[in-house]
């Protein structure tokens, strides 16, 4: 039994018992195989790829897998069975394989954003035919502060300076967050759109930052605040000619920044 449904899944909220996509169940038999391939989840809070309970004899192949908060895929418990899993990409190194007859092999592993062609690929046939996209209704594009390459969406962000990366914080997108207390620490939104929301943090430690939008000084922003706020919009730029432009937060004055992420706000406008 073949499946080609070629999903492109972006963004859910936790779930400690879910994934981006989820099997339960027998599925074939013997030479007969269910077929998941070509598909790409993204920024699940949750599984990637969750074969769970009686779930056997998939075929699970070159499907895309990033910034997930649990396994990249699951293979839990023994009544898993039979399943191969094979030449996937994913930038999580968390997989689980507590099942029965089970093969993981071939994974292509990315960490520095730099994801191959082959991947690049997968995420440009996902979803809707070529033939058929001009009718979904556009959406705004979410990514994490972690996401500094390109895969999914037309922004790429590049830290420059001091920056750590704080983990734990409930309430922003993955639970993390990337901060700064340097002066003159800074973080660019490289973007393909005409419009750009920076996603952080406002807070009592936190104060200004310079803002440019294609190298031309726009003022400052102020992400100072009674109570902390995540997941606050602290800058937003629209009505960009449609292009490449890049958008540059600076911290100014020593205290402290926290970007969390970005929306790409091109289709909005």
């Amino acid at each position: 039994m073949a499946t080609d449904i070629r999903v492109l899944l972006r963004g859910g909220t936790y779930r400690l018992d879910g994934a981006g996509i989820y099997t339960l169940g027998s599925q074939g038999f013997g030479p007969t195989r269910s077929v998941l391939a070509g598909n790409v989840v993204s920024l699940v809070g949750g599984h990637g790829i969750y074969h769970d309970e009686d779930s056997t004899y998939w075929d699970t192949h070159h499907n895309v897998v990033t910034a997930v908060t649990g396994s990249w895929v699951n293979l839990w418990q023994a009544s898993i069975s039979d399943n191969t899993v094979h030449d996937n990409h994913t930038d999580v190194t968390r997989a689980r394989n507590n099942g029965t007859r089970n093969t993981i092999t071939g994974t292509i592993t990315t960490t520095d954003g730099n994801w191959p062609a082959a991947a690049r690929a997968v995420v440009a046939a996902a979803g809707l035919e070529p033939a058929y996209r001009r009718i979904r209704t556009p959406e705004p594009l979410t990514g994490n502060d972690s996401q500094t390459g390109d895969l999914l969406a037309p922004v790429a962000i590049t830290y420059a300076g001091a920056w750590t990366t704080a983990t734990g914080r409930t309430g922003n997108l993955l639970d993390d967050a990337h901060t700064t207390t340097a002066d003159g620490a800074a973080v660019t939104f490289t973007f393909t759109g005409t419009g750009l929301s920076v996603i952080g943090e406002k807070a009592p430690d936190q104060g200004p930052l310079a803002l440019s939008v294609d190298g031309v000084p726009k003022g400052t922003v102020d992400t100072r605040a009674t109570t902390r706020t995540p997941r606050a919009t602290i800058a937003e730029v629209t009505g960009l000619p449609s292009g490449r432009h890049t958008l540059t937060l600076t911290e100014r004055g020593g205290t402290t920044a926290r970007i969390d992420g970005y929306t790409l706000l091109t289709n909005m406008l």
